[in-house]
């Protein structure tokens, strides 16, 4: 049950997890919003993008379906002058309908280079 797998990997990630970074949500507000009712017409892909600041920011600049794959875009956002040199990392979160992944059974993730 997808609602059950990702509120386990919630309370089993480390604290970075559930911590707030000034305007990015933690991963556990944002997994908190997915309840029974979601997962029955939805799924949600998750991307992982580890990082070597915390300044860097990212967003999901587009995704599509091609045969069984199901494509995320992922974008850089911004050059920060002055960064910080804490390794972390970000996700990148895509609601979709489950019908539309029906077919999809490979899921690629990739950052777009500028």
């Amino acid at each position: 049950d997808a609602k059950e797998e990702i509120h386990k990997f919630r309370e089993n990630a480390e604290n970075e997890f559930y911590e707030r970074y000034k305007d990015i949500p933690s991963f556990r507000s944002i997994a908190e919003n997915y309840d029974k009712a979601f997962f029955e017409k939805k799924s949600v892909l998750v991307a992982y993008i580890p990082i070597s600041s915390n300044s860097i920011q990212y967003t999901v600049e587009s995704v599509y379906i091609n045969g069984p794959t199901f494509y995320m875009f992922i974008k850089q956002l911004n050059q920060p002058d002055e960064k910080d040199d804490v390794m972390s990392g970000r996700f990148a979160f895509v609601e979709i309908n489950k019908e539309a992944i029906r077919d999809c059974s490979l899921f690629d993730a990739r950052i777009l280079k500028k």
